[in-house]
């Protein structure tokens, strides 16, 4: 083999090691939030991902650009390697680290705050709703998703963690699901 192919191994092996790891933290890390989510007020709390997924997700975006960059002076010399190859593999990673910043900005934001008999409701891309009750005129959950019509609007809330099951609680507890 020659020694790009075996540096790009060495390159592989690292993110796949620390993603291992992250999996391993997030297991520990959502361990104890589910503790935690046990003790909360079942009145008063928010639901929203892990803190480990953001970590994971910036270290990823690192070493992807991490990647790009050794891969580059690496290969930038070597004539047997194509020029395609290389906007091709240089492409790939951008768009991983692109797409991890992406993530990022979707499980900062993403979440469920109930406050009392409030709801407000923040998704990834629009304007945070906030309800109550009251107002909700229609449950539907499907196991992926809960659908609300809120005054003939249609609200969907993804599952966004295992901490779901605190909302879905609550919205029993408020005579909202069958």
């Amino acid at each position: 083999m020659s020694d790009t192919a075996l540096k790009l191994i060495e390159y592989l092996v690292v993110p796949g090691t620390v993603q291992l790891l992250g999996a391993l933290a997030l297991g520990l890390v959502e361990r104890s939030r589910l503790k935690k989510e046990g003790k909360a007020d079942p009145d008063r709390f928010t639901v929203k991902l892990p803190v480990i997924f953001v970590i994971s997700l910036m270290v990823g975006f690192v070493v992807f650009t991490t990647i790009t960059v050794f891969f580059n002076r690496q290969v930038i010399n070597d004539k047997s390697v194509s020029v395609i190859a290389i906007i091709l593999l240089n492409i790939g990673m951008i768009a991983l680290a692109l797409t991890s910043l992406l993530y990022v900005y979707i499980y900062l934001r993403r979440k469920i705050e109930v406050s009392g008999g409030t709801v407000k409701i923040t998704p990834a891309f629009s304007k945070p709703y906030t309800f109550t009750a009251a107002q909700v005129e229609d449950v539907e959950n499907d196991g992926k998703e809960i659908s609300f019509w809120v005054y003939n609007k249609k609200i969907k809330v993804y599952k966004i963690c295992h901490c779901s099951g605190l909302f879905l609680q609550w919205l029993g507890r408020n005579g909202l699901l069958d």
